[in-house]
């Protein structure tokens, strides 16, 4: 019989793309906060509903996309993204089936970005309070006595260009359009495909993971290469981008410099072929161009 998954936040890119993914396969009920026709209602901060929904459709796995990404959001409305990004967890935990599996995306944003590269062993220290959340989430899932599997991931993207948390459609609309955009160049990580992350999801499932994995490309660049990437895979004006600081920005929460995952446990345990950004821009690529 196929197994039962249920994903939340199903109205974002990793939630969208990974019920569609599944879907083929598995039986998959989708969820996000607001519902809508094609989305079962389940506010993962609010108690009941998460009780009456999990327990209505009892699933074997949850996929828990769920999350306040907003990271300077995170520091100006600290209540709500503490009821979305921890509390919404601990609903999930306390009311789903004990043998069920919870598959949890956290954040580079746990380190403080001072390593030449992470592994999923290294000490978490987050610089901001979303990452300082993601870690308390972390920590919960594992202490909480549940089979979890846990993803760490960075700049996640896909060709969902009206996505707003999106870089690559933040870059594309803009270079299409011939906007100009600046970019910094001193924040380093290896950017997540949707792609990449939905066979690593379905990889966990099949071979019923558990523990923590890093997930990434196998490219160590800044925000402005990834961009300038992007301008030659789509043949853009290089000149609309502009290379910048993270000073410049004057965000309100700090980001760690470089969050380079180490992908090599999970490329080796979850036997899945991992390729350089550019393999993912040119799918990408090929998708929009149909």
């Amino acid at each position: 019989m196929s197994k039962t998954i249920l994903i939340t936040g199903g109205n974002g890119q990793v939630g969208f793309s990974a019920y569609s993914f599944l879907k083929k396969n598995y039986n998959v009920i989708s969820t996000s906060k607001m519902g809508s026709d094609q989305l079962i209602k389940l506010d993962v901060s609010d108690k009941l509903e998460v009780a009456t929904v999990l327990e209505k459709y009892s699933p074997d796995i949850i996929i828990n996309c769920a999350s306040f990404n907003n990271v300077d959001g995170c520091e100006i409305d600290k209540e709500k993204a503490r009821s979305i990004n921890f509390k919404g967890l601990q609903n999930l935990i306390a009311y789903s089936k004990k043998k069920s599996t919870l598959i949890h995306l956290s954040s580079d944003y746990i380190f403080n970005g001072q390593k030449n590269r992470y592994l999923e062993s290294d000490s978490p220290e987050p610089l901001n309070y979303y990452g300082k959340l993601k870690l308390e989430a972390e920590n919960l899932l594992r202490s909480s006595m549940r089979k979890y599997v846990i993803l760490r991931c960075n700049v996640i993207f896909s060709q969902m260009l009206k996505n707003k948390s999106n870089f690559f459609a933040w870059v594309y609309n803009n270079l299409k359009d011939n906007k100009g955009i600046s970019v910094v160049d001193d924040q380093v990580s290896n950017p997540v495909p949707v792609d990449l992350l939905n066979e690593i999801i379905e990889s966990c499932i099949i071979l019923e993971s558990d523990g923590i994995y890093n997930v990434g490309t196998l490219d160590y660049l800044s925000r402005y290469d990834f961009a300038l990437k992007i301008c030659n895979c789509f043949n853009f004006d290089k000149m609309l981008l502009k290379k910048i600081t993270s000073k410049d920005l004057n965000q309100i929460a700090k980001r760690p410099r470089n969050t380079f995952l180490d992908i090599g446990k999970t490329s080796k345990d979850l036997d899945v072929d991992i390729y350089s950004l550019d393999y993912y821009l040119t799918n990408i690529r090929d998708k929009i161009n149909g």
